[in-house]
């Protein structure tokens, strides 16, 4: 028979390791649930308390035996934030929804034809004009050349 080491319960337990950390943090989160149970609370709000819990480690960064409580009321801040934010945005989901009815969207996928066919037949003129442009410098070219000739010949007689 071989004599074990045991910890003594009073001396302060040594964590070296970031495993050893969240071991002992995870211990902490049962013994709080198990005293929970022993109390007769609830499995929802167990199951409730126990998310709060484990959100409240995760915003929090660091262990939870070194959380204080500035630590609760900043996590208490910014879940408020976060849900307010939630709230705003599915009250924008729910406004666009409200507004897509059938005959708007028919309206509108009748109206986005229409564009369409607009576009197409102003880029075909914008085509024509371009073209006639075009002809219209080169026309005026040769205008100027010719009127230069002529020039030339007065000039020269």
């Amino acid at each position: 028979m071989s004599l074990a080491v045991v910890r003594s319960l009073g001396a302060p337990r040594q964590l070296q390791t970031p495993q050893e950390f969240e071991d002992f943090e995870q211990e902490i989160v049962d013994q709080y649930l198990l005293a929970c149970l022993g109390a007769g609370v609830e499995d929802t709000t167990l199951n409730s308390d126990c998310s709060v819990v484990f959100e409240f480690i995760r915003f929090l960064g660091r262990p939870v035996w070194a959380a204080g409580p500035e630590d609760a009321k900043a996590t208490h801040a910014e879940i408020l934030a976060q849900l307010t934010r939630i709230g705003e945005l599915l009250g924008q989901i729910r406004d666009l929804q409200a507004e897509w009815t059938e005959d708007a969207i028919q309206r509108i996928s009748t109206e986005n034809s229409t564009l369409k066919q607009w576009v197409r037949q102003l880029t075909a003129d914008n085509r024509t004009l371009d073209e006639r442009l075009k002809a219209a410098r080169s026309n005026l070219r040769f205008q100027d050349r010719r009127v230069a000739d002529l020039e030339a010949q007065i000039a020269g007689t």
